[in-house]
């Protein structure tokens, strides 16, 4: 993963019919950058609601991501007024031990 890649969120509009979304960045398989998969329900627009979504290959989950992690698949393709939320969660980490002055 390059640090030079500042991308950390992409948002698609679902249409009922597509269920496969890019990850336009780089994610690690190995848990060091996870990605985090949101669903905004605009059906009331002035009540918007956001889900985390589930990822995995049971009955209640909602999502995976395919072989190569370059892509979000849905178990369901997100109606027209839910929005997709793709972010690239990192974890915090700090390499630099300070000491006191």
């Amino acid at each position: 993963m390059s640090l030079n890649d500042t991308t950390v969120k992409q948002t698609y509009q679902g249409d009922g019919i597509e269920d496969t979304f890019a990850i336009p960045f780089d994610i690690n398989v190995d848990q060091s950058a996870r990605v985090k998969v949101y669903l905004r329900d605009e059906s009331d627009p002035e009540n918007p609601v956001v889900t985390l979504q589930v990822e995995g290959i049971g009955i209640s989950d909602d999502y995976i991501l395919d072989d190569s992690a370059d892509n979000v698949v849905f178990a369901s393709p997100p109606t027209s007024d839910e929005k997709v939320i793709i972010i690239r969660e990192l974890p915090l980490i700090q390499e630099l031990d300070l000491a006191p002055a």
